[in-house]
């Protein structure tokens, strides 16, 4: 028999496939205790759930996604738990979108747990077979986007920075490899046990350049020039060549854009086109973020982190050594 418990947290519609997974994976209709879990932006649902004072999570995934959006993300989740870079699966069941995996006692994950172990992560995970393509792979997936955001936008100036970003996309093209990538390491996405970080939320996962993912670690926790060689080169377990250096400044300037469009989409739809208070710098942004000044919660927080990540975006782009990478790559 159902406990009241559940029906207390879980909608009606999505309570039978709960317990199914429950039962399958611990033999039990209701959980110990249930909590809803809240943050990142996903619009999937979870809940830590205690089994015999186990912690795990529940993951019940947007059912708005197509089911072969869902079936990608458990195939990869699983893959990722079995590389050990993401918690250990249970239970998944991609038609009603159900996952239990082991819950990760998250402590502070700071930039230097990032440099130090998220360069070997990656190439295991890199270097590994290869995932299924991604439902939504990014660069199609962001031609698309930009086309319609063009048409929505108010800003001249953001039009036309969709235009450059298009144009980096074109170049980048002719020089992208395949592997399997996670795709969405926002810092939402990244836990820290104490020993080592995992990887959670695998909706964008499958196969794609790793240059998006490395140079999403590197615009997201805001390393300096000096930092992303050296991440690159712990990365490679090699000094990377100039090609590659250039290769991540270009791949960093899609990863902006891929943020940026989000939020800014976000924005438009609860009818916010336009930011006019001060807009900090991503290092203050990224500083305050960690104090909890800044936020995801309000149409107003959305619309400044996209304001945010773009001028980042532009002021990078307005140096010499982005120029240059850019002729690099495009006579290379």
């Amino acid at each position: 028999m159902q406990d009241e418990q559940m029906k207390d947290f879980i909608e009606p519609s999505r309570l039978d496939s709960a317990v199914k997974g429950l039962k399958t994976a611990f033999n039990i209709d209701t959980p110990d205790a249930i909590n809803k879990l809240v943050g990142g932006g996903s619009t999937a649902s979870m809940w830590k759930i205690t089994v015999k004072n186990h912690p795990y999570v529940l993951r019940l995934m947007g059912l708005d996604q197509p089911i072969a959006d869902r079936r990608v993300q458990v195939i990869c989740a699983q893959y990722g738990a079995r590389l050990g870079i993401a918690p250990q699966c249970y239970y998944a069941d991609a038609e009603n979108g159900i996952l239990i995996m082991d819950y990760i006692h998250s402590a502070e994950v700071t930039k230097e747990i990032i440099f130090n172990q998220m360069p070997a992560l990656l190439a295991k995970l890199h270097d590994s077979e290869k995932m299924p393509e991604a439902y939504c792979v990014i660069f199609p997936y962001m031609s698309d986007f930009i086309g319609k955001m063009i048409t929505k936008t108010p800003s001249k100036k953001i039009i036309e920075y969709y235009k450059t970003i298009q144009d980096i996309m074109l170049i980048l093209v002719k020089h992208r490899q395949l592997a399997s990538c996670h795709n969405d390491l926002n810092s939402e996405n990244i836990l820290y046990d104490g020993k080592q970080i995992y990887l959670i939320d695998f909706e964008a996962a499958g196969t794609e350049d790793p240059y998006f993912d490395l140079a999403t670690v590197c615009q997201q926790n805001c390393f300096d020039t000096e930092e992303e060689l050296l991440f690159l080169e712990k990365y490679m377990t090699r000094k990377p060549n100039a090609l590659e250096i250039a290769k991540l400044a270009l791949m960093k300037q899609v990863s902006y854009c891929y943020h940026a469009l989000h939020f800014f989409d976000h924005a438009y739809s609860a009818g916010m086109m336009s930011y006019h208070g001060e807009v900090p710098t991503f290092q203050q942004w990224y500083e305050g973020r960690k104090q909890g000044k800044y936020s995801y919660e309000t149409t107003q927080d959305l619309i400044l982190y996209a304001m945010v990540v773009l001028n980042q975006s532009l002021e990078e782009m307005a140096q010499p050594t982005f120029k240059e990478a850019m002729l690099l790559l495009e006579t290379s």
